[in-house]
């Protein structure tokens, strides 16, 4: 799986970039305010959601952490995919989305094309707990946290699925070795 990918951008689509690194090109579909300041013979470096299916393989890329986790929640909404999760995200921010969420506001959702208020609501009732949960913690995560969920990550973890073991690990856990110790062992993997 890749998680993250930085090199050289060698050509520039509507929605997608082809960033070079290691003598392959990955084609990678971004957000419309990412591309946008992306420029071919650009250096850029963004966290990847690798999204396979059995006709295809896309890459997803982000600008942060936070991005990436917020895209990942919602893909975990029945009949929401990649392709409609970039879109909410291309309508507002993650925050912006996340606050709605939060406030059971389905305004800012349903502005979205091909969102209907149905599908609006099915997405704050499915995220509104787990938003509740998880709220401000990607934004905050520490070098030591990020060490972690790379360690899951090598482990075969799932980007979301380190994040919220990471998530949910005690604050008083310090230092990376024994926070990854602390992080299998709560998984129970």
């Amino acid at each position: 799986m890749i998680a993250y990918i930085e090199g050289t951008i060698i050509h520039k689509g509507e929605s997608f970039v082809v960033i070079s690194t290691g003598h392959i090109g990955y084609k990678v579909f971004l957000l419309k305010r990412l591309q946008e300041m992306c420029s071919e013979g650009q250096i850029m470096s963004c966290w990847i959601h690798h999204a396979q299916t059995d006709s295809s393989t896309n890459l997803y890329g982000f600008e942060t952490n936070h991005e990436l986790f917020f895209f990942e929640l919602l893909l975990t909404v029945s009949g929401i995919g990649p392709k409609t999760a970039l879109t909410i995200l291309n309508a507002a921010p993650a925050e912006l989305i996340q606050q709605a969420v939060i406030e059971n506001n389905t305004e800012h959702i349903t502005k979205v094309a091909g969102i209907g208020r149905k599908n609006a609501e099915k997405i704050v009732l499915e995220l509104r707990d787990k938003i509740k949960n998880i709220s401000g913690h990607t934004a905050t995560l520490s070098s030591t946290d990020g060490d972690v969920i790379d360690a899951l990550l090598t482990l075969g973890y799932s980007q979301h699925e380190a994040r919220t073991i990471v998530q949910k690990l005690p604050p008083d856990i310090e230092g990376t070795e024994e926070r990854i110790r602390a992080a299998l062992k709560s998984s129970g993997k």
